[in-house]
C-alpha cells in the first residue's frame, strides 16, 4: 500500500485512541465526533469501543460553520459579519452572502445595494473594508436576521434531539484549529439551558476556545511550535472528510430534525484512503487494548510526526499526485472539480509565498507543498518558502496567545 494512506491511517489511529483515553480519564461517557472530518475518527472510535468494551458511546454530530453560526447571528450581527469578512468567510461577496443565509434573489439585491459584483475575488483588506458597510446595509441585515431567526429552532431542535442537553458527561472530538466551533456550541448550550460548559478533544489548536475545557493531540496554543510550523490543516481535513456533502442547516422530518446536506463529492483518492483507514481500524480492533490509551498514543507521537511532517510539508510527487486530487474547497460554496492541491504556475507559487501573503494576496492552493510537488520537477525551493510561511503563522499565533494569557 502507498505510504501516504498508511501514514494518515496511523495518525487517525493515534488521535482516536488518545481522544478515547482522555475521555476515560475524565469520566466522559459520550463522545460527539463533529462532521465532516470527524467521520473516520467516529467510525474507528465506535469500532474500538465495541472491541475493547470501553464504557463510551460514540455519536456523529452533523454541523458546519454555516449551520451553527447562522442561527445565532441575529443575537450579534457584528460578530457574524466579522467572521464572514475574516479568513474563513469566503473569497467573494457571493460567498459571504451565502454564509449569511441570503437567497439568490436577496444576495443580488444586497450586491446591488453595495455596488459590488458577487463573484469578484476580494482581498483581505477589501473584506475588512466591507464589514462596516454590511452592518449598515438594510438589504443585507434584514434578510440575514430573518434567515437567522428561521434557522434557530431547527438548530436547537437537532442538538436537543441528539442529546446535548442530557445530564450525561460528554465531549466533542474535532480537528480544531481556531477554537470557534466550541465557542459557538457553548452559546447554543446556553440557549438550551444546559448547565456547565463544553469540553473538546482536538487534533490541534492554534487558538484556545473561550468557553469550556479543551485539549489538543498534536499541538495546543503556544505549545509545540515545531509541530505547528509543519502542520497542514487543509490536508488533514481533506483526508478525513466524510463522503457526504457539507451541512447547510437543519430541517424537520418525521417529528424530528435532520441535517440538510450539500452535494456529495467522491474521488478515487478518497476511496483509497477509506480502504486504508478501514484496514488499519480492523487491525487495531483485533489487538489487545493498550493499558493506557493516552500514554500509548503519546509514545507513538514522535515517530508518527517523523513520517507525517514530510508528507504534509515535503511530499513526494507520488504522494502529492494522490492526495492533491482529493476534493476540497477553499470557500464555503463547494464547486465541482475543486481539488486540494491543483497544479500551479511558477507565478502562482511565487504569489503564495510569505511576502505576497503579508501584502494581502490569497494562496492559490489549499495545500501549497502538494501543488509544488505536482507542478515542478524540483520543488525544494518552494518547500522551503512554504516552510517559512507556516513558521510565520505559528509564531504569530504563539505571540498572540502569549499576549492574551
Amino acid at each position: 500500500m502507498d505510504s501516504a494512506p498508511v501514514i494518515l491511517a496511523r495518525a487517525l489511529g493515534d488521535f482516536t485512541q488518545w481522544a478515547l483515553g482522555r475521555a476515560l480519564a475524565a469520566g466522559v461517557r459520550r463522545l460527539y465526533f463533529l462532521s465532516r472530518d470527524g467521520w473516520y475518527p467516529f467510525r474507528l472510535g465506535e469500532a474500538l469501543c465495541r472491541s475493547w468494551d470501553l464504557p463510551i458511546e460514540c455519536r456523529y454530530l452533523y454541523g458546519s460553520r454555516r449551520a451553527w453560526r447562522l442561527p445565532l447571528a441575529h443575537r450579534d450581527p457584528a460578530r457574524l459579519v466579522g467572521q464572514l469578512c475574516g479568513k474563513g468567510g469566503g473569497a467573494t461577496l457571493g460567498d459571504i452572502l451565502f454564509q449569511a443565509g441570503l437567497s439568490p434573489r436577496e444576495a443580488g439585491a444586497a450586491a446591488a445595494s453595495l455596488g459590488l459584483p458577487q463573484e469578484l475575488p476580494l482581498s483581505p483588506g477589501q473584506r475588512r473594508e466591507l464589514a462596516p458597510r454590511l452592518l449598515v446595509c438594510p438589504a443585507f441585515l434584514h434578510p440575514m436576521e430573518a434567515a437567522s431567526r428561521q434557522a434557530l429552532g431547527p438548530f436547537l431542535g437537532y442538538l436537543r434531539q441528539e442529546g446535548l442537553e442530557e445530564d450525561i458527561p460528554w465531549a466533542v472530538v474535532d480537528s480544531g484549529w481556531m477554537g470557534s466551533t466550541q465557542d459557538t456550541l457553548g452559546e447554543a448550550l446556553t440557549l438550551l439551558g444546559r448547565p456547565g460548559s463544553p469540553r473538546g478533544y482536538y487534533a490541534g489548536l492554534y487558538r484556545a476556545p473561550r468557553r469550556g475545557q479543551w485539549e489538543g493531540f498534536f499541538f495546543q496554543p503556544g505549545e509545540r511550535l515545531a509541530i505547528q510550523a509543519g502542520f497542514e490543516p487543509s490536508l488533514w481535513e481533506a483526508a478525513f472528510a466524510a463522503p457526504h456533502g457539507t451541512v447547510l442547516g437543519y430541517g424537520p422530518r418525521d417529528g424530528g430534525f435532520v441535517p440538510l446536506l450539500g452535494e456529495a463529492r467522491s474521488s478515487p483518492a478518497a476511496a483509497r484512503l477509506e480502504e486504508a483507514f478501514t484496514q488499519w481500524g480492523e487491525r487495531l480492533a483485533r489487538q489487545p487494548r493498550p493499558r493506557d490509551l493516552v500514554s500509548h498514543a503519546r509514545r507513538d507521537l514522535p515517530g508518527l510526526w517523523e513520517e507525517l511532517r514530510p508528507l504534509m510539508a515535503h511530499p513526494t510527487g507520488e504522494q502529492a499526485a494522490l492526495l492533491g486530487r482529493l476534493p476540497f474547497s477553499q470557500g464555503p460554496r463547494e464547486r465541482l472539480g475543486e481539488r486540494l492541491a491543483p497544479r500551479l504556475s511558477q507565478g502562482e507559487l511565487a504569489g503564495s509565498c510569505l511576502l505576497p501573503r503579508l501584502l494581502g494576496r490569497e494562496a492559490a492552493s489549499s495545500w501549497l507543498p502538494g501543488s509544488a510537488a505536482r507542478s515542478v520537477p524540483q520543488p525544494e525551493k518552494w518547500f522551503a518558502a512554504f516552510d517559512r510561511l507556516r513558521l510565520a503563522r505559528a509564531l504569530s499565533f504563539g505571540l498572540r496567545e502569549g499576549r492574551e494569557r
